[in-house]
């Protein structure tokens, strides 16, 4: 049995495409083993995703994660994931079927995101219940296009980590910075692969809208609050692009976080045509070389730079920070946005992040390969 973890399910359109792709990529490879996936909330997956063959959706991992996280911080959630067979900590949840599941499973994978931080105790129990897993069923523990800042690593728990990063067979950073902060603490003989994003585990899709003949488009992705030099502008340097983009496409990334983002954009662009995650997900993004976008979004941003679109980002913290230093570091032709927008100039240009798709693809399925031949 093959037990997926994803961020799936809030929804979250990032999570919702990187899960597409594995489940592809995993049903393609083994066609025929049991693939159990973990989300925040089955119902939502299960309306953002066609499934099919033999797969189940449940939350019981994420359930005792959240359960465990209510009540402490990182690290002693890390504990009692770690011990969590050894020590007797499945006899509280031995309603979830995950614990009668646990000795069948051969391969334990938490695919990419960036829930992997110390500021987030539930995260501190899935790696604990990983390490766990490998120690009491010798199960096989991956972790692929991880994002994982912020990561505090106080010294003494440096060895706690290096054990952990020991019994992962692959424990894959999705940017330089996370691989660096693991890097320098524990040096050249930790094998810590700086890898890439999940989302290049293939081509993206182009959703239908976007391959007809259009006028160039505006995208929008991003939700409130933003920083307040923005906040005061962003609808004057909208509107200043008009002209040159009288379509507004607004894609819905995070709904239930974005519900005031659509109510101020009709209120101040009149018309805007939304793309629900669903949607995105299932149909593809409805950009094409010419477009631009707006966004605070990391893999909005991703994506659309990957199909040759250009544009502005806005980040609101460290943490985005990483995130669409990530995405420039491969090349995004994306400028960041600071109290007014940054003209795109010659949008039709090729960027480095568009000439090194294949490539960039050809090294995620490798890593893909690896796990699962």
């Amino acid at each position: 049995m093959i037990y997926l973890v994803s961020g799936s399910g809030a929804p979250n359109y990032g999570d919702e495409l990187i899960l597409s792709m594995w489940i592809r990529f995993i049903q393609n490879s083994r066609p025929t083993e049991n693939l159990v996936v973990d989300t925040h909330i089955p119902a939502n997956t299960h309306r953002c995703h066609e499934l099919s063959g033999p797969l189940i959706v449940t939350d019981n991992v994420w359930q005792i994660a959240k359960n465990v996280g209510e009540k402490l911080d990182f690290w002693d959630a890390f504990e009692v994931g770690s011990n969590f067979f050894n020590q007797g900590h499945y006899k509280n949840f031995s309603e979830t079927n995950f614990v009668s599941v646990a000795e069948n499973i051969t391969i334990f994978h938490i695919h990419g995101g960036g829930f992997i931080s110390t500021r987030q105790p539930k995260a501190g129990f899935l790696l604990g219940l990983a390490q766990s897993l490998s120690r009491t069923f010798a199960t096989k523990i991956y972790g692929t296009g991880l994002g994982i800042e912020p990561f505090d690593l106080p010294p003494d728990k440096h060895k706690v980590i290096r054990q952990l990063l020991d019994t992962f067979s692959l424990f894959e950073c999705r940017d330089t910075v996370s691989a660096k902060k693991l890097s320098q603490v524990f040096g050249s003989e930790l094998h810590m692969p700086c890898g890439l994003d999940d989302n290049y585990l293939e081509k993206l899709k182009i959703h239908p809208s976007a391959l007809c003949d259009r006028e160039p488009a505006m995208h929008l992705s991003f939700s409130w609050p933003l920083p307040k030099a923005c906040d005061e502008k962003i609808f004057d340097e909208i509107n200043k692009m008009r002209d040159k983009y009288p379509h507004v496409l607004v894609w819905q990334s995070y709904p239930w976080k974005e519900r005031e983002t659509i109510i101020r954009l009709v209120r101040h662009l009149g018309h805007v045509q939304v793309f629900s995650t669903e949607e995105l997900t299932k149909n593809g993004a409805p950009v094409r070389p010419g477009d631009f976008m707006l966004t605070t979004k990391f893999h909005p941003h991703f994506v659309a730079a990957r199909l040759g679109c250009t544009g502005n980002f806005i980040s609101n913290s460290v943490y985005y920070d990483v995130k669409h230093e990530s995405v420039s570091s491969l090349g995004s032709p994306f400028s960041r946005f600071e109290d007014k927008i940054i003209s795109p100039g010659n949008v039709l240009r090729s960027s480095k992040i568009v000439e090194d798709e294949q490539l960039q693809i050809n090294r995620k399925q490798e890593t893909a390969r690896s796990i699962y031949g």
